[in-house]
């Protein structure tokens, strides 16, 4: 495929050695055409190569220049800061103090280190940014060349939430330093072969950084040593007199994993032998806690309108509110476990299932708060893996077939290759760790996008791998156009690259009408009913027609049906002191032959008419079923929804004219969960 422009010859034209050293005086070789940002990096030795990296840093810099003066977060400002200022007052002796377990020590650290002045913390990431960005480009390029370079330069660099977090003083800055550090510095000693004490120690270093920052590879690490001392022993048995650079790099391997364990080791033996605490900080019993929480369905309660209830718990079991202390951290592993014993097979399943896909897609209400491109980049790099892993085993199946033999022995693997393969392995190691730990997109980004992003990029160069772009130009001629160096058809990889393109908006768009967030009413836990109002006398409509005994027809479409709440009821809520409150409504609705409901809105309305909802109303949004069938209506009956003043409970009906409502009765219910999972622990 070819595109030709002809210009005339004449004092406007160009000549071609001008031309040539024009481009050769940028870095960029021509011999008859000119090289592009298609080419695999080997092929292009210029230093402009180096423009994709610097973009991607500027491009960081002025998202942390655009928030530096940003609120300190909360996690911050509770924790993390309070905790460096204390190091900084006490010395060495602070690591002898409860305090210093109560996160892990680079949390208070890093902040120590500057002073714990939010100025210099966040100029520091600026730092830590930059190396980010090396990192992640040198590493991309030993895996795919200059085109998965590129790649991972853009998905790093637009990436809707983790740029944001370099302007505060929470750990993703350091444990994306660290974890980006560790697989370039791996990948020197798998790929190139550089296999030296510098390179193997600062392996350990990089990996050491993200055991102290946050240490989500505290498994996975043991697991790749073990690995490696298994693939040396069986190196030893099958070739007793031969070292090759494999078995060097994964000697060299071994040896960075071990050294990279010692420090946390030593920290996890100092809290054991003075507090009690065989770990590198406490928090992890909250994580599955909340993670496993049937109400709060394992993700943040605010994305439902609930509160965090790990405190009650603590509070009720041991009369300690502290959920980073050693004894509730305790009991909140227990209730966890409680919470999946709990669970039937099945029903695990199911939400299990439910959050790896949050895991994998995100969460709708993240989607809300970071936009769109935080779930379309996610669609983008699992098309992009999936097309690559499918491209690559139809290659193997028509290399089998043409072999004559499914049998056949296949070529052994290139170091890419078994470098890519890990990081295939520890994204899903990462994943399934993840799945009974609380979800939100600030952990799934930090977490798993280090690992999407080179996969991604690995693929999609491997995707583009037979594809080429060239340009010619002659005194009057330009040429421009793809070619492919193999017997790669031309039309199949640009296919595939406009399939990954076009389908990543329509599967967004698919998915984003068809999902719904709303409180599960049959894992609702234990809870009490401290109102229930069912009497006729007590509702008020819109555009419904009263038939008989709390039976109703729509004659307006959307209707509106409104339980009131007076103030006597109010005084009884109020008296309860409830922590998470939920209202639901039990109905049925039978919509005319041919028709169907759509979502029921729920809000507060006072009876000065003012409709009380909350910012984020997603929760409030109840699919409809109208089957004839009684349906509960649950959702949070917190913040704007817990009445203060006489008003309703306000229901509007997106049904048909016709429909028939049948209303049973609405309660106010309190979440008694907590205190049911104190009375289900051993202690």
């Amino acid at each position: 495929m070819h595109l030709t422009v002809r210009r005339a010859a004449g004092a406007g034209a160009v000549s071609e050695d001008s031309l040539s050293s024009a481009a050769g005086a940028c870095g960029v070789g021509v011999a008859g055409q000119f090289m592009s940002p298609f080419f695999p990096y080997a092929q292009f030795r210029g230093r402009s190569a180096w423009l994709w990296p610097a973009l991607a840093a500027i491009a960081g810099w002025i998202n942390i220049h655009h928030r530096f003066n940003q609120v300190v977060h909360a996690d911050a400002e509770q924790t993390y800061l309070p905790a460096a200022r204390l190091f900084l007052e006490q010395g060495w002796s602070f690591f002898l103090s409860p305090a210093s377990y109560r996160v892990v020590p680079l949390a208070y650290l890093w902040p120590a280190l500057w002073g714990a002045e939010p100025y210099w913390i966040r100029l520091a990431n600026g730092g830590l940014w930059l190396g980010c960005v090396y990192f992640l480009w040198n590493t991309s390029l030993l895996l795919g060349g200059l085109r998965a370079g590129i790649l991972a330069m853009f998905l790093w660099a637009i990436h809707p939430e983790l740029p944001r977090y370099f302007a505060t003083e929470l750990t993703e800055p350091i444990f994306l330093f660290g974890v980006f550090g560790w697989i370039y510095f791996s990948a020197k000693i798998i790929i190139q072969k550089k296999i030296n004490a510098t390179t193997i120690w600062l392996a350990a270093l990089m990996l050491t950084i993200t055991l102290l920052s946050r240490p989500v590879l505290q498994i996975i690490a043991p697991i790749l040593l073990i690995t490696c001392l298994i693939q040396m022993g069986t190196s030893n048995m099958r070739q007793p007199q031969k070292i090759d650079k494999t078995s060097n790099a994964c000697r060299a391997m071994a040896i960075s994993l071990a050294l990279s364990l010692i420090i946390p080791a030593i920290w996890i033996v100092k809290n054991g032998i003075i507090f009690g605490l065989w770990g590198l900080g406490t928090g992890s019993g909250t994580g599955l806690y909340l993670g496993t929480h049937p109400l709060f369905q394992g993700t943040e309660p605010p994305f439902l309108g609930l509160n965090y209830d790990v405190n009650i718990l603590g509070i009720t079991a041991l009369n300690e509110g502290d959920h980073l202390s050693i004894a509730v951290d305790r009991i909140a592993k227990n209730a966890a476990l409680w919470q999946i014993k709990s669970m039937s097979f099945f029903e695990g399943l199911l939400f299990f299932a439910r959050k790896a896909w949050w895991w994998l897609m995100h969460h709708p209400s993240q989607v809300d708060a970071f936009g769109s491109a935080l779930r379309k980049m996610r669609i983008f790099e699992i098309l992009t893996v999936g097309t690559f892993l499918l491209t690559a085993i139809h290659k193997k199946i028509q290399e089998k077939k043409h072999s004559g033999s499914f049998f056949a022995k296949s070529p052994p693997w290139t170091a890419t290759e078994i470098f890519s393969a890990a990081l295939f392995c520890i994204f899903f190691l990462m994943l399934a760790q993840l799945l009974p730990i609380l979800y939100n997109s600030r952990y799934s980004s930090a977490l798993l996008d280090p690992w999407l992003i080179l996969i991604t990029s690995y693929g999609f160069s491997k995707i583009l791998a037979s594809l080429n772009f060239e340009s010619t130009f002659k005194s009057y001629q330009w040429r421009i156009g793809f070619t492919t160096n193999s017997d790669a058809k031309i039309f199949k990889v640009l296919l595939k690259i406009a399939l990954l393109i076009f389908s990543t908006p329509i599967i967004f768009n698919a998915i984003k009408n068809r999902e719904q967030i709303k409180i599960d009413p049959d894992h609702l836990g234990k809870n009490i009913s401290h109102l229930e109002i069912s009497l006729n006398s007590q509702t008020k409509t819109y555009g419904l027609v009263y038939k008989e005994k709390n039976t109703w027809v729509v004659t307006e479409s959307p209707a509106a049906f409104q339980v009131l709440i007076n103030q006597e009821s109010i005084n009884k809520i109020t008296e309860s002191a409830v922590f998470n409150g939920l209202w639901k409504t039990e109905l049925t609705l039978t919509p005319p032959q041919g028709g169907a409901c759509r979502k029921a809105e729920i809000s507060y309305q006072t009876d000065e008419g003012k409709i009380l909802q909350p910012i984020n109303r997603r929760p409030l949004l109840l699919a409809l079923s109208g089957n004839g069938k009684t349906e509960q209506l649950v959702t949070h009956a917190n913040n704007e929804l817990r009445p203060h003043q006489p008003g309703s409970l306000r229901t509007v009906l997106n049904c048909p004219v016709g429909t028939v409502l049948q209303w049973k009765n609405t309660q106010f219910l309190e979440s008694r969960h907590p205190w049911d999972a104190t009375s289900h622990l051993v202690h």
